[in-house]
């Protein structure tokens, strides 16, 4: 979300006064334009294959492993609660463009 947020700060400065961030990542992949092989991977992310690959990885076990592997160092400390609330914001109107 913070390369994101740079991003539209950097394209849209009269819009934002400051920003705060939070472990920032991914700045790198965006610094430059993609180029023909990011181009070709964002068709297909559009298409309804990428569809299907979102709705699979955010599935409840996606989420769930993507967080084992990924976020927590300890997977017991993904309560039930936790990976709702993952789950609901990869399921809220919008978060597939993110």
């Amino acid at each position: 979300g913070a390369a994101y947020a740079i991003a539209a700060a950097a394209r849209r400065p009269e819009l934002v006064r400051s920003l705060t961030l939070v472990c920032p990542t991914g700045m790198r992949q965006l610094a430059d334009p993609p180029g023909a092989a990011g181009e070709a991977a964002y068709r297909v992310l559009r298409s309804p294959v990428g569809r299907g690959l979102y709705s699979a990885l955010t599935s409840r076990a996606g989420v769930r492993l993507f967080l084992g592997g990924q976020a927590y160092h300890d997977r017991a400390a993904i309560t039930p609660e936790t990976l709702d609330g993952f789950y609901r914001a990869c399921r809220a109107p919008g978060a597939y463009y993110a």
